[in-house]
């Protein structure tokens, strides 16, 4: 297991899995699950490219992506979001917009 340390970066994607484990134990042992494999091992998921390269991403519990960010220096791994993989897109696209 690697000496890294999870850390959740906007109070949105907070409040979303605090719904989630508040009301549903599968998704949320899910998430647990894909939280455990990302500490493991951080480069586990998918690389992004384009606007989100250097994120990653993994799947969980059907259509749900986990983004998150590795950094190597701080020994952290930021959950920058956690959604359905078509929020996932939208979301990108406000991120875009917000840079403008």
């Amino acid at each position: 297991m690697s000496d890294m340390k999870l850390a959740i970066r906007d109070k949105r994607v907070q409040k979303k899995l605090q719904k989630i484990f508040k009301k549903d134990k599968v998704h949320a042992d899910a998430i647990d699950s894909a939280f455990d494999k990302i500490l493991e091992y951080p480069n586990r998921g998918i690389p992004m490219t384009g606007e989100l390269a250097g994120f990653r991403h993994l799947h969980v519990y059907d259509s749900f992506v986990i983004l998150y960010f590795v950094d190597e220096n701080e020994k952290i791994i930021y959950i920058d979001n956690y959604g359905h993989h078509d929020e996932m897109y939208s979301w990108n696209d406000k991120m875009k917009k917000s840079k403008k």
